[in-house]
């Protein structure tokens, strides 16, 4: 078995023990609001995100539901509950709300992340043949995030009820199936065709990879929505900002640079030793993929204003009442 994927077998135990030992003690033990979550939001929570919750407030969750909906009563319940628990706590405790539930997939993004940003800024084998390169520490980080997909796939399926959404399961293979690009390392002459003779396009996966470093803001918002905590605390609003910066510094700023490698790759001796395959995949993707950032940066952006400007006028009321 190739190096490469003893590491991706690595990967995936290691965020297996993470995601059923270590984060539901960690949680329990740093979190107030996790010990009186259901087992189906702990599944959640442990996994980063809620479906069918996705990018909703208890607010505007409850007003789809219906004042004369059961869960409408037992959120709104949960929801004052943990109000009160947040304006009791205050914000000096910030430990309480900073959730270690994410540690899975934020351990994962910084991981993945800093490693992409080391071998871009001081590989100079990546950097210098960017389609070429001697992939090795490039492969090891795809290794990992490969890995993780892997987990990320099993807990999909196997909590399906709770996690199951054939959108992340089409991205995850999509991927996968990318990654092998880079992870295939076998002699030249088992294969008909050249470009599979060892990893590919090294520098260019690994710019990918860098994009990792917006999850844990992301992360961090799922836990202060599963909180009930409202968008107006400053937690909440610090962390939306962080979000912002970094989702638009990773994934969006970077897009010039990126395709500006890309074209001065075209036409070149590497570039045909590709063959069509693995240049449809590299180009459709990251065309596909940059779209799909464009979309969510708009959203995102667009939340945060909306949020930003409702604070604001909130705190001018109160000002104002307060005269």
């Amino acid at each position: 078995m190739d190096g490469s994927y003893l590491v991706v077998v690595g990967s995936f135990f290691i965020f297996q023990v993470l995601f059923h030992v270590i984060t539901p003690r960690l949680s329990a033990l740093l979190s107030w609001g996790y010990s009186s979550l259901s087992l189906a939001q702990k599944t959640e929570w442990h996994s980063r995100m809620i479906p069918g919750m996705q990018g909703l407030t208890y607010e505007e969750h409850l007003s789809a539901l219906g004042p004369c909906s059961l869960e409408y009563r037992r959120m709104r319940g949960d929801l004052n509950r943990n109000i009160s628990n947040v304006e009791r706590i205050g914000q000096s405790r910030c430990g309480d709300v900073v959730s270690p539930g994410g540690c899975v997939s934020t351990i994962h993004a910084l991981v993945v992340g800093g490693l992409a940003l080391y071998i871009l800024w001081f590989d100079d084998n990546v950097n210098r043949d960017r389609i070429w390169g001697d992939p090795r520490l490039v492969k090891v980080n795809i290794a990992i995030a490969s890995g993780y997909l892997i987990n990320d796939l099993v807990l999909l399926l196997w909590h399906w009820k709770t996690l199951g959404d054939r959108y992340f399961i089409s991205h995850h293979l999509a991927a996968l199936y990318a990654y092998q690009y880079v992870l295939v390392s076998q002699e030249a002459s088992s294969f008909p065709h050249r470009s599979l003779a060892r990893g590919l396009l090294p520098y260019f996966a690994n710019f990918r990879l860098i994009a990792e470093l917006s999850t844990p803001f992301v992360n961090q918002r799922w836990f202060f929505e599963v909180l009930g905590f409202p968008r107006s605390t400053r937690l909440v609003l610090l962390n939306g900002m962080a979000m912002s910066v970094s989702f638009f510094l990773v994934r969006i700023a970077v897009i010039p640079s990126y395709y500006q490698q890309v074209a001065s790759s075209f036409g070149t001796a590497a570039f045909h030793r590709l063959g069509l395959g693995p240049q449809c995949a590299w180009i459709i993707s990251s065309v596909a993929l940059d779209i799909l950032n464009t979309i969510w940066m708009y959203k995102i952006a667009r939340g945060c204003w909306k949020i930003l400007s409702t604070s604001h006028k909130h705190r001018k009321t109160e000002l104002s009442k307060s005269f």
